[in-house]
C-alpha cells in the first residue's frame, strides 16, 4: 500500500513538472519577440520600418555594444549621480535588449500605445514606459 502511494505520488510530481514545462513554453510563444518577425520582411517593414529582417539585424549589430554596456537608464541616473559607483553595469530586465529595440521601434513606427505593448510583450507597464522613455 505504501509503495503504491509513493509511486502515485512520484507519478503526480512528474506530471506537474511536465505541465509546468509546457506552461513555460506556451508563455514564451505567446509573448511578442523579434523571432516572430524573422520569417516575414513585410512584418519587419510594418513594425520597424526596416526594409528586411537582415537590415534590422545589421542595425542591431551596430548598436548592440552600446546597448549592453554604455546605456544609462533613467532609473539608474539618480543612483549614479548620488554615488560614485560604476553606472556601466547592465540593468537586469525581462526583455533581451534586441526585443527592447523592437518594442521601441513598434512604438515609434506604428504608434502602438503603452497598453498594447504591455499585452504583446507580456511585461509590466512600468517596464514598457521605461523602455520607451530611455
Amino acid at each position: 500500500m505504501a509503495n503504491q502511494v509513493a509511486d502515485e505520488n512520484e507519478a503526480l510530481k512528474s506530471q506537474i513538472r511536465e505541465l509546468q514545462h509546457q506552461l513555460e513554453v506556451l508563455q514564451l510563444r505567446s509573448h511578442f519577440r523579434i523571432q516572430h518577425l524573422a520569417g516575414s520582411d513585410e512584418d519587419i517593414r510594418f513594425y520597424t520600418r526596416f526594409a528586411t529582417y537582415k537590415h534590422f539585424l545589421a542595425f542591431w549589430k551596430l548598436v548592440e555594444p552600446a546597448a549592453n554596456t554604455k546605456m544609462v537608464r533613467i532609473t539608474n541616473a539618480k543612483a549614479s549621480s548620488a554615488s560614485s559607483s560604476d553606472s556601466s553595469q547592465p540593468t537586469t530586465t525581462k526583455l533581451p535588449p534586441i526585443d527592447e529595440l523592437l518594442l521601441f521601434l513598434m512604438h515609434l513606427s506604428v504608434g502602438l500605445h503603452l497598453r498594447d505593448l504591455v499585452e504583446r510583450f507580456g511585461i509590466h507597464r512600468t517596464t514598457v514606459s521605461r523602455i520607451i522613455s530611455t
